[in-house]
């Protein structure tokens, strides 16, 4: 048997496999469907997409129930493939094949004797793989199956391209711009894969850092808080999750298993590490922190009540005099108003709605709203439902919250003009709830606005890791004649299947993708690779966290077809949305285009 030569460009082109995020991942149904269609095509008992790592071929998808075993490269058939990059192998008699014959897929249980293997390249044309079909049979295959296999070669080649252009917005949504640090969505991917084992969380707030910002401007503040990341990755080991939540907030997961003298030794290098003051347009400005510290399993195992408790901590070291640290305890506790504070908020209803506005990229005109749930706390404070989410499940209130405000925004846009649709996020609580579809029935009905107006969103998480009757509970919903639409498309690892099991009207995608686009245009590729996905299955593409002009014409010229604006101000009661919005949008679109005419608002 002859062993498959190294081609000359191996390093490079281990780094565009790499690059293709893929090894090791789940079998997909459309991979498994390209391996079907490469044995049909030769009337092969064994058809393969598999990639050649450095000492492996491993198989993203085969023709049989499971997944076939890795093979060694020196062994592999498909390496001697990737060695001619732009043609089709055919070896009509392995055993005929010196190169072959005494290999063990010949002469073992598998009796191979045709095969047929194809390259999948990456963009810049290196071999990271192969399709391939093996039968036990001898065979000379027609010239016209030969070219057939090329061409679903590249189609395999465009699915991994894609699967590498979802991965790496995934990677990006992950990713705090400013400080390349996890965002809160990443850090609490990496916390819920902790959940179970030992570990602690250290919530830190810089202190006085307003008085910084207002002094040096946001550029000022922004060196401080890079400045501040820096030396917190320094003070701490390499397995260690540090993420900014926003702001000065920032979060760290200890993932050693630590007594709490070693815990404290830890928090007080970093105070002492952060001492040294930092030079901002010329002046020595000092970086002052305080530190709550949590700890799994002494004080919880839940993701998010163990971050509440760090965070209860840390509140409780910046009362107490600040540059300290505070370790969680139940006492913490005893004094927080917050629940209590919760309560009451939910007997008087003090929530509201916001609407944010969702605008066409073509005209202008405001298509719909996004609702969104406030708690609107004594003293002008204000709360999002991503922030009293917790706060409300631990005291088993936060579904009556959310299926009343589904009601009252169907109430509201009852009254909107020309047909605006309603976007409503859809929680996992709400879905898991078996009487769900029958709180938006009876909502449609009581405000009488038509289903179709009415378009439920939910995330790529609870696609993919949702509960068995979320199917179930999607297609009664469809039943009703209302919308779906995923929010934060691309920014997990929602199964593309889904885009075909259910008939989804729009594909909300992340801000991620702007500072993508608007920081190096190059990367509006991203984009591009989804945008033919939604053509092809007639889904409409809506932006979130549009912020500039740039942006909008940016998107606009990539065909997105709607946006939606980062924030804007709410109506005063729950009845029709101000029109400020649209008549802004017209101006600016009249000044710069010439368009005329009325929108709809």
């Amino acid at each position: 048997m002859t062993a498959p030569a190294i081609p000359f460009d191996e390093a490079q082109r281990l780094a565009a496999l790499k690059a293709c995020q893929i090894l090791d991942t789940p079998r997909e149904p459309r991979f498994d469907a390209l391996a079907r269609l490469t044995a049909r095509l030769f009337g092969a008992e064994l058809g393969t997409v598999s990639l050649i790592d450095e000492h492996r071929q491993w198989f993203k998808a085969t023709t049989g129930a499971e997944r076939l075993p890795d093979i060694p490269r020196e062994d592999s058939l498909c390496a001697h493939t990737i060695l001619q990059p732009r043609e089709v192998t055919v070896v009509e008699d392995l055993s005929r094949d010196p190169r072959f014959a005494d290999n063990h897929l010949v002469t073992g249980p598998l009796k191979a004797r045709f095969y047929a293997s194809a390259p999948l390249l990456d963009p810049s044309g290196y071999a990271v793989g192969t399709i391939c079909a093996v039968d036990p049979h001898p065979q000379r295959p027609e010239p016209s199956a030969v070219a057939a296999m090329a061409d679903l070669a590249a189609a395999a080649s465009a699915m991994l391209q894609l699967h590498r252009r979802m991965a790496e917005l995934r990677d990006m949504a992950d990713l705090d711009p400013l400080t390349g640090l996890l965002n809160r969505s990443g850090f609490s991917r990496a916390l819920e894969a902790r959940q179970g084992s030992a570990f602690s969380l250290f919530c830190f707030d810089l202190d006085r850092f307003k008085e910084v910002n207002d002094l040096f401007g946001h550029a000022g503040g922004d060196q401080l808080l890079v400045e501040f990341s820096r030396r917190l990755r320094a003070a701490l080991r390499a397995e260690d999750v540090i993420a900014r939540f926003g702001g000065d907030e920032f979060v760290a997961m200890i993932t050693a298993q630590l007594t709490d003298a070693e815990l404290g030794a830890i928090a007080t290098r970093i105070l002492a590490d952060l001492a040294a003051p930092v030079s901002i347009a010329g002046q020595s400005v000092p970086i002052l922190a305080s530190i709550g510290i949590a700890r799994a399993p002494a004080d919880g195992s839940d993701p998010l009540a163990l971050l509440h408790r760090a965070d209860v901590a840390l509140y409780r070291a910046k009362t107490s005099g600040r540059r300290q640290f505070r370790f969680y305890d139940a006492s913490l506790e005893a004094d927080d108003a917050a629940e209590e504070a919760f309560r009451e908020a939910a007997r008087t209803d003090a929530f509201a709605l916001e609407f944010d506005p969702i605008i066409r990229l073509r005209d202008g005109a405001v298509t719909g709203y996004e609702a969104r749930a406030v708690w609107l706390r004594p003293g002008g404070a204000r709360l999002t439902a991503e922030e009293f989410a917790p706060l409300a499940g631990q005291q088993g209130l936060l579904l009556g919250i959310e299926n009343r405000e589904l009601a009252r925004a169907c109430a509201a846009a009852a009254g909107w003009p020309g047909g605006q649709r309603l976007v409503f996020r859809v929680s996992p609580t709400q879905l898991r709830s078996e009487g769900f579809v029958t709180v938006v029935a009876t909502a449609l009905a009581d405000a009488g606005l038509p289903p179709e107006r009415l378009e439920l969103t939910v995330s790529e998480t609870m696609l993919s890791q949702g509960p068995p009757e979320l199917a179930e509970r999607l297609h009664r919903l469809q039943a009703l004649g209302t919308g779906l639409s995923i929010h934060d498309f691309g920014a997990n690892q929602a199964p593309l299947g889904a885009l075909f099991r259910h008939s989804f009207t729009s594909l909300r995608l992340p801000a991620a993708l702007i500072s993508a686009t608007d920081a190096a245009p190059g990367k509006s590729a991203l984009l591009q690779a989804i945008i033919p996905l939604s053509r092809g299955l007639s889904l409409e593409l809506v932006v979130l966290g549009v912020e500039t002009e740039e942006q909008r014409q940016s998107l606009l010229a990539l065909g997105i077809d709607a946006v939606q604006p980062l924030t804007f101000d709410a109506p005063a009661e729950l009845a029709m949305p101000r029109p400020t919005l649209a008549a802004a949008v017209k101006d600016s679109l009249a000044s710069e285009d010439g368009v005329n005419g009325s929108l709809s608002t």
